[in-house]
């Protein structure tokens, strides 16, 4: 039944969809804290069983959008379920070629951030990663969503962070029709904004020289073992 809510809720805004929206806001309300916490971790089983099946975690993710817009799940929810959901979130992005799905499992990344530690860092870290994908309409949208947290930060927040300077890149550098070199350094210095480390990128030449290194030791070892 929740599926099927999901799916209706998450369509494209028709009447359907907007009708699913408010019966599932009206029965979290009603539910309480319980009820939306049921409600989310069983859209995030769905998004566990439904890996891969854009058509179905597409709608269920943008449900889970709306429990965050209408529901107040940032509030409600607890660490794990939120590390569970970016777990779902990032994971889908990983070598996807399905734009609407990038850009819903960003906005879904995105409502994490407003989250408290450790999910904001952790969040919001995924953010600033996705500057770099492949697709120029996808790192243009990792840019707003980081636009818009960065101004609805807190006073203690700003103390902690270079805002003026991360303001400064999002802002003004060219995102989706920029230089690639230009992108890459842009995005290395809002991790400096942010005291994060870049991820690290294992160069490929080093994996490939292991794995023959590897294959060639076992190898000798048959040969030796053999009595050659």
């Amino acid at each position: 039944a929740i599926q099927g809510l999901a799916l209706s809720a998450g369509g494209l805004g028709d009447s359907v969809s907007q009708t699913a929206v408010s019966s599932l806001v009206r029965s979290v309300e009603e539910g309480g804290e319980g009820m939306l916490m049921a409600v989310a971790w069983d859209l995030h089983a769905i998004l566990v069983k439904k890996t891969g099946t854009s058509r179905v975690v597409v709608p269920v993710m943008r449900t889970i959008d709306f429990l965050f817009s209408k529901a107040s799940l940032v509030e409600h929810g607890d660490t794990k379920l939120f590390e569970a959901l970016l777990t779902e979130a990032w994971g889908s992005t990983r070598g996807c070629r399905d734009i609407v799905l990038l850009q819903v499992a960003l906005s879904l990344i995105a409502n994490l951030t407003y989250a408290k530690d450790p999910i904001f860092t952790a969040s919001f870290y995924k953010l600033i990663a996705a500057l770099i994908n492949r697709y120029p309409k996808i790192r243009r949208c990792a840019a707003e969503h980081l636009y818009m947290r960065i101004i609805s930060f807190e006073e203690d927040e700003e103390e902690r962070f270079d805002v003026d300077r991360a303001t400064e890149l999002v802002t003004e550098v060219s995102w989706d029709t920029g230089a690639a070199a230009d992108i890459k350094t842009a995005r290395l210095d809002l991790f400096k904004c942010f005291g994060m480390e870049p991820p690290k990128k294992i160069e490929n030449s080093k994996v490939q020289v292991a794995k023959k290194d590897e294959a060639m030791t076992n190898y000798a070892a048959l040969v030796n073992s053999a009595g050659y």
